[in-house]
């Protein structure tokens, strides 16, 4: 969610798609931004995502758990902060301190995403995902702060906190980078796609039919890449065949247990309701494995994005 309106959002790129023009965002990536901000894709709007509002409703409370159980005095912001001299940049804030303005921000995480993808020693965050970093260097540059703090609720029971040191070396390629971004929409420069990444958003842009029939018998790169996506179909009804004959190998294994750890995985197996085709209701075992993160290089410095 940010402080203006989603019309409004198309002129900007904002603290939360930073990480997309570099090819670290969970959420997007620079093809998608371009096609977004050029208007020949609709931007998406997660402020009805039922996720996005429980993080709206959450927020204000874990706030005031943190000023209390961290001596903080935070206040809401509720203006859109653009960048001084580099246009087409802005940023919103979720909170700042009282006094000096330091940004604040809110994190809800579930505790397997924090198991998986952060670090803790107490009540101190020790690693911050590569996306929510650059996030916070995004709102340095537009605020023009030397910390950002980050408040962390896990699971809906635990409160972890941590400063971000500013880093001018990340602030400037993130400048440099959306000056870069902007002129390649001007001129219609469009970023060479992820075929991975960018497969809805492709999706999205040619989703017009009614061209009518072609002949492409003579392109063999056409040739080559229908070849290959029948195969993949074979594969995956293949795949999807061998997956079920593993899990219920395991079943007869592992039992009732709901967690079974086994090397260097997790195996949660929780019961799961699905509507079926030929039966009104049934009750199956979802499986959901998990693989035990590298360790981190305990000399990370958190501020220290790109070089």
């Amino acid at each position: 969610m940010t402080n203006i309106s989603l019309s409004e959002r198309q002129n900007y790129i904002g603290g939360s798609e930073i990480a997309g023009l570099f090819g670290k965002s969970p959420y997007t990536t620079r093809y998608t931004l371009f096609h977004e901000k050029s208007g020949t894709i609709s931007p998406q709007n997660l402020d009805d995502k039922e996720r996005v509002q429980a993080g709206q409703f959450m927020e204000s409370a874990i706030a005031r758990w943190a000023q209390q159980a961290f001596d903080l005095k935070l206040r809401r912001v509720h203006r859109y902060i653009k960048h001084p001299s580099v246009g087409g940049f802005g940023v919103s804030l979720d909170y700042e301190s009282v006094w000096g303005h330091t940004p604040w921000e809110i994190k809800n995480v579930d505790g397997l995403t924090f198991h998986n993808d952060w670090k803790n020693s107490g009540d101190e965050i020790t690693h911050v995902p590569l996306h929510i970093r650059l996030q916070c260097q995004a709102q340095l540059a537009c605020t023009g702060k030397s910390e950002h703090g980050l408040i962390v609720c896990v699971g809906g029971n635990r409160l972890l906190k941590t400063l971000l040191p500013r880093h001018e070396g990340t602030i400037k390629i993130m400048l440099d980078s959306i000056m870069q971004f902007w002129a390649d929409v001007q001129v219609d420069n469009e970023p060479e796609p992820d075929f991975t990444a960018d497969a809805i958003t492709i999706s999205r842009l040619y989703s017009n039919a009614g061209g009518g029939d072609i002949d492409m018998s003579a392109n063999n790169r056409v040739n080559e890449l229908v070849a290959a996506y029948d195969r993949a179909s074979i594969d995956e009804k293949q795949a999807k065949q061998s997956k079920q004959a593993l899990k219920a190998e395991l079943l007869t294994l592992i039992g009732a247990a709901d967690r079974v750890t086994c090397g260097d995985y997790t195996l949660i197996a929780t019961p799961v309701n699905r509507q079926e085709y030929t039966v009104k209701a049934s009750t199956y075992r979802g499986f959901r494995l998990t693989e035990k993160p590298a360790q981190n290089n305990k000399s990370e410095q958190l501020g220290q994005i790109i070089t």
